[in-house]
């Protein structure tokens, strides 16, 4: 089951992912602030 990250203009949405729980696992956060989330 792959996921997807799509960016906004204002948000980050994670779409087809396995579980509530797994999106919210500390190392998940890290993965998608360092490699999808613009740092301004």
């Amino acid at each position: 089951m792959d996921f997807l990250v799509e960016q906004g203009t204002t948000s980050t949405h994670i779409l087809n992912a396995i579980s509530p729980a797994w999106t919210g696992a500390f190392p998940f956060a890290k993965y998608v602030c360092s490699n999808f989330i613009d740092k301004r």
